[in-house]
């Protein structure tokens, strides 16, 4: 790989990051698949890797590195360490990627001497960007962040996100970057590029895409119920130093008693954040209780983020899960099934063992909660709340939208500290309201509290580390969109049949 080569992979990892919040250049997502399809069409499979490597790592450097802040601040390492951590994180993600970018290569050598093999290089390097984004949701655990069809939460081909999600619109974002190179090489003097009636069609489709957009805006998926409904969402902004100390809790939760008591009457629901009660939930029954009378007496609800402690008749010891709980007119408790790797639990722990005790945080020994769980009683509605990292999951989103007539999630992004961390958070709550055509209800600690509609607009929001009392409305919505229905496994499982159906062809043609 040349100086060249290198320099445009770093840009182009560079520019997909720009393309996102909170800069949210949206064009640079364009750029970047394009300089991506340039680096590696027609290459060496080895250095197609090395290329895709450079791109991957200088993505997640740039755009995750908000994992140094929760290493280093919260997690107390010392700054040599930390770098380190992350380095090995983010290369560890770029090695993903760049797996499967490997195998696009040699779907490239396969077609160099077929007429439509521009073309089908085109569907194989959108469907390959996709198989990547798709692999980080679930492999080890998942990281499923920095999606190319998050630049376009808030812009034109967000309209596609009910019928084919944040997937969807990453696959018109490659095949659109990869267009507009093969495009641009065939308007030069003298070019060889494919000209043929198969890359024109393929390039009116990915066209087609960008124009059908703004009607697609106008569709109603799903269907507003009812008259307008209060929401307060109780943002306290409690130092994440101070929030686990034993000490500080009788004050934490004064805090948060006074920050609700104006609000029962004026709202239906109130909100407190994840993990706003710091300490276990049989023990905090009886306040939790007292909060439940005040809101009855009111007919207002709330629902609180509180770490659940069991006892495991397996393994035979205590675990804890990051629950949500519902009192006053609220009934139900939910513990959050998706955790995150590092901060709620060590991945091959038994594997690992002492050396992951490193990490010492409050919550690295959560347990997931069960797959199946009812949704939590809200007045005459319902909803499964999502906590915190559950939110950015597609997939998890689409089953919960499947329960709720409100999305609502809490979180605790003080981890994230002063970095892109929250910023993104929200970007992607507000794909997933848009995918799945209900308003989100978004409570953190620290913020950015939110109250974001159906088209993924924020009608309300609060600052970062401010402590503030967020006041909104709402609507409840039934039915579902395409992607809430069957989108969420139909969309992966038609891109790996692109997949498998244009390595087969291309095999067939070169025997």
């Amino acid at each position: 790989m040349n100086l060249r080569d290198a320099v445009l992979a770093i840009l182009g990892g560079l520019s997909l990051t720009l393309s996102m919040a909170p800069f949210n250049l949206w064009p640079l997502a364009l750029v970047a698949a394009a300089i991506l399809f340039h680096l590696l069409n027609n290459k060496k499979p080895l250095d197609a890797f090395y290329r895709a490597l450079l791109f991957s790592f200088s993505l997640f450097i740039s755009g995750a590195s908000w994992v140094f802040v929760s290493i280093h601040e919260f997690g107390y390492m010392p700054i040599p360490l930390a770098c380190l951590l992350t380095f090995i994180f983010c290369l560890s993600l770029a090695l993903i990627n760049a797996a499967s970018w490997f195998t696009f290569s040699f779907f490239c050598n396969i077609h160099t001497s077929h007429s439509s093999s521009r073309s089908q290089s085109i569907l194989m390097f959108a469907a390959t960007g996709v198989f990547t984004e798709w692999l980080r949701t679930w492999l080890f655990s998942g990281f499923p962040w920095l999606f190319a069809g998050y630049s376009q939460t808030e812009w034109v081909l967000g309209s596609w996100a009910p019928l084919i999600g944040v997937y969807g619109i990453s696959f018109i974002i490659y095949a659109s970057g990869a267009g507009v190179y093969v495009l641009g090489r065939s308007l030069q003097p003298n070019s060889k590029t494919d000209r043929s009636l198969t890359i024109k069609a393929v390039l009116s489709a990915t066209l087609l895409c960008w124009l059908l957009a703004p009607l697609i805006d106008t569709i109603e998926w799903s269907q507003k119920t009812g008259a307008a409904r209060s929401v307060s969402l109780i943002q306290a902004n409690i130092s994440q130093h101070e929030k686990w100390q034993p000490e500080q809790l009788a004050s934490s939760l004064q805090l948060y008693a006074d920050m609700s008591r104006d609000e029962w009457e004026s709202n239906e629901l109130v909100i407190w954040p994840e993990a706003a009660i710091a300490n276990d939930y049989t023990s905090s029954k009886s306040f939790i209780n007292r909060m439940g009378e005040m809101a009855s007496t009111s007919n207002s609800a709330l629902l609180t983020g509180v770490p659940y402690r069991f006892y495991d008749t397996k393994d035979k010891r205590w675990r804890v899960h990051n629950s949500v709980a519902g009192t006053g007119h609220a009934e139900g408790l939910y513990h959050k099934r998706q955790l995150v790797p590092f901060g709620e639990f060590i991945p091959f722990e038994n594997i690992v063992g002492r050396l992951m005790k490193v990490f010492n945080l409050p919550m690295t020994s959560m347990q997931p909660g069960p797959t199946h769980q009812a949704a939590i009683k809200i007045h005459d509605w319902q909803a499964r709340p999502l906590i915190c990292y559950e939110i950015v999951y597609p997939a998890l989103t689409a089953k919960t939208a499947q329960l709720s007539d409100v999305l609502i999630t809490v979180s605790n992004d003080a981890w994230f500290g002063a970095s892109f961390g929250p910023v993104q958070h929200l970007q992607m709550a507000q794909m997933r309201a848009r995918e799945n055509g209900r308003y989100v209800l978004r409570s953190t600690g620290s913020g950015i509290s939110a109250v974001i509609n159906t088209k993924g607009v924020i009608t309300a929001r609060t600052a970062q580390f401010e402590r503030e009392t967020l006041r909104g409305s709402f609507y409840l919505y039934q039915g579902l969109t395409p992607w809430g229905h069957s989108g969420y496994w139909l969309i992966p499982t038609l891109n790996i049949g692109i997949i498998i159906a244009l390595y087969s062809y291309g095999y067939s043609r070169k025997m």
